[in-house]
C-alpha cells in the first residue's frame, strides 16, 4: 500500500482509502469477518501443532462492502530470529515473523489471482487473544490480524483486530464462524 491514505471513522470502525499495488484506490472498512468452521478448525490445528511457539499464517479472501470473507487460511513458516541484544531472551514463543520473500510471493499471488491478502493470523501461546505492544508496532493499516489463544496446547478464543491509525492502536473486528 502507498503512503497516500485517507482515514475517517464511523461507529468506531475504520474506513481507509489507500492505493493498491495497481495504483487504484481500495477501500478498507471492516465490520465483520466471515470464516468457515472448516477454516477455523485449520487455523486452530495449526496453532495447536506449533505450540508452545507462535504460529503465523495468511488470510486470503474477498472484501465485500464492510465484510471480509476468508476463503483460505494458509499456514506460514515462523521465521523469527533474534536480531541482537534487544532480542535476547525472546524466542518464537512470543514472536513471529513473515519473511520479505514470503510477503512478496503473497502480493504477487494477489496480483495474479485477484484473491486478496486480507490479513494474517498468529497465536498467543498461554496468553489472551489480545494484541501485544509488539503486535501494534509491527501491524500495517489495511490488514486484519486474527489472534488465536492457545492454553496448555489447546486452542481457546479467536479474536480479530484492525489497526485504527498509527497513534491510537487496534479496534476489534467481529468474527463470524459460518
Amino acid at each position: 500500500m502507498s503512503a497516500a491514505k485517507v482515514y475517517w471513522f464511523w461507529q468506531k470502525r475504520m474506513h481507509v482509502l489507500a492505493l493498491d499495488a495497481f495504483g487504484n484506490y481500495r477501500e478498507y472498512f471492516f465490520v465483520e469477518i466471515r470464516l468457515s468452521s472448516a477454516l477455523h478448525d485449520m487455523l486452530r490445528a495449526h496453532a495447536e501443532r506449533v505450540y508452545p511457539e507462535e504460529c503465523v499464517g495468511a488470510l486470503l479472501g474477498r472484501m465485500q462492502s464492510n465484510e471480509v470473507n476468508v476463503i483460505e487460511v494458509r499456514p506460514l513458516q515462523n521465521e523469527w530470529q533474534p536480531a541482537g541484544v534487544a532480542d535476547s531472551g525472546r524466542d518464537r514463543r512470543t514472536r513471529y515473523r513473515v519473511s520479505p520473500a514470503t510477503m512478496f510471493a503473497l502480493v504477487r499471488e494477489e496480483v495474479a489471482t485477484g484473491v486478496s491478502l486480507v490479513g494474517f493470523y498468529h497465536s498467543h501461546p498461554d496468553h489472551e487473544a489480545l494484541p501485544s505492544g509488539t503486535d501494534l508496532q509491527e501491524a500495517a493499516i489495511g490488514y486484519i490480524y486474527m489472534i488465536q489463544s492457545v492454553v496448555i496446547g489447546s486452542s481457546g478464543v479467536l479474536t480479530a483486530w484492525q489497526i485504527e491509525d498509527e497513534s491510537s492502536g487496534f479496534v476489534e473486528v467481529d468474527v463470524k464462524i459460518v
